[in-house]
């Protein structure tokens, strides 16, 4: 499997493309759909589906052009349609300017369940906190897990999340094999073995 990362979108955010036997999946389409299918044409992979960690704008300003540009679908957690009901709200609120429309989801995943693409299979696994329908992508020892934890810090709850959730999302994160690489929302990549050591928010019991 070859992965690439490309910074996008007015708050720098972590776009992750996953390429296998020619075909892909988009991780997170925060903005700049150009650079995104720059980097997509590259390897002449053929997208499958566009998923999102959450609702929040800037995970998704991207969506509706490459829906246009690939037709394929966009996929979420239905816990943040709520939050993606804010996404022009959001954008003039934090960005102060206009949006376009509202990216629309093409259907929903759920816990347990697996998105497939060449010979490679992403676990659907749900950590609410950030938002309630915050959710992490496995796979194998790769962690996608969006605005849920960064290096040296964790996202923000107060934005249609849930510090009690957030608690036991993290929880749940101890309890992984540390070798785990967690690739977050934003920022650098790290390891959760590096998280347990240097994040205060995970030797927190």
């Amino acid at each position: 499997m070859n992965l690439k990362k490309v910074v996008v979108g007015p708050v720098q955010t972590n776009c992750y493309i996953l390429e296998d036997r020619g075909e892909s999946i988009i991780i997170d389409a925060g903005g700049d759909a150009s650079a995104i299918i720059d980097a997509i044409s590259g390897s002449n992979s053929a997208p499958k589906a566009i998923l999102a960690t959450h609702g929040h704008f800037d995970h998704v300003l991207a969506v509706n052009d490459l829906k246009k540009h690939y037709k394929i679908p966009f996929l979420i957690n239905k816990r943040d349609l709520g939050v993606l009901d804010q996404f022009s709200e959001h954008i003039r609120f934090f960005l102060n300017r206009e949006s376009g429309e509202t990216p629309v989801p093409d259907g929903f995943f759920k816990a347990g369940e697996s998105v497939d693409f060449g010979g490679e299979s992403i676990r659907i696994i749900p950590t609410p906190g950030h938002t309630m329908g915050s959710t992490s992508f496995q796979v194998g020892g790769m962690l996608f897990t969006g605005d849920f934890i960064f290096r040296g810090s964790i996202g923000r709850t107060d934005v249609g999340g849930s510090g009690d959730e957030m608690r036991k999302s993290l929880a749940w994160l101890r309890g992984l094999e540390e070798d785990l690489v967690l690739y977050p929302g934003h920022g650098e990549i790290t390891t959760l073995r590096h998280e347990m050591g240097h994040n205060a928010y995970l030797r927190k019991e």
